[in-house]
């Protein structure tokens, strides 16, 4: 993903201009972004957000203390250590909203993989607890993709609860904000509602055909 390209240069960035804040959310924002790329990156992702712990530890600073929490959350959850995730993201979740501001960034990555932790552990209970305030969060800070994530885990929950029918709405809405807008992960997104659904209904013929469209997006 062309997301990838992006923290390698702020790194870059951050070491030559010699600032340490600036050189520690770097270091954070890399490890997330290693540790998305699969398990032989997570020693790699460790030594990074090690080396961003060091960096804030002289440093008082509380904006970028949350940037670190929300790396050592993501972390845990890509170890799949799910519930240990969960546990931190949920309270880190209900600190950066009601204790920070300018933090829109590590409230969506937070409150996605607070969800996708709950998902994972297939606590469908909590999904819906948690995902009403996640909604009206990215709602209040205008965040387009955030609620696409929400959006996402509302197919699932309704799926859950057998209504189909509103499950198909929000699918055939699902990425009315994007029209036009060649953003991969939105489409990507959009498939693998379509295959809950498929799955769901059975028609073995839509998810035969699933895979191929998902590699001919990823290859154009």
């Amino acid at each position: 993903p062309r997301g990838l390209l992006f923290p390698p240069h702020q790194l870059a960035l951050a070491q030559r201009a010699g600032d340490p804040r600036r050189l520690a959310r770097a270091l954070a924002g890399e490890a997330v972004y290693q540790a998305s790329r699969g398990p032989e990156h997570l020693a790699r992702a460790n030594q990074l957000l090690q080396r961003a712990r060091v960096a804030q530890r002289d440093l008082d600073d509380p904006e970028l203390g949350a940037t670190i929490a929300v790396a050592d959350g993501v972390l845990a959850y890509r170890e799949g250590r799910f519930h240990a995730a969960q546990a931190q993201l949920e309270q880190l979740e209900r600190r950066l909203r009601e204790q920070h501001r300018d933090v829109a960034w590590e409230l969506a990555v937070t409150q996605r993989f607070a969800l996708m932790a709950v998902m994972y552990q297939g606590d469908y209970l909590a999904e819906a607890r948690l995902l009403p305030t996640y909604q009206a969060s990215a709602q209040r800070r205008g965040d387009a993709f955030a609620g696409l994530n929400m959006r996402v885990h509302g197919v699932r929950l309704a799926l859950v609860h057998d209504d189909a029918a509103r499950a198909r709405r929000d699918l055939a809405g699902l990425l009315d904000a994007w029209r036009g807008r060649d953003v991969e992960m939105a489409k990507l997104q959009e498939l693998v509602t379509r295959s809950w659904l498929a799955s769901y209904d059975g028609n073995l013929d839509e998810l035969r055909a699933l895979p191929r469209e998902l590699t001919l997006r990823r290859l154009t």
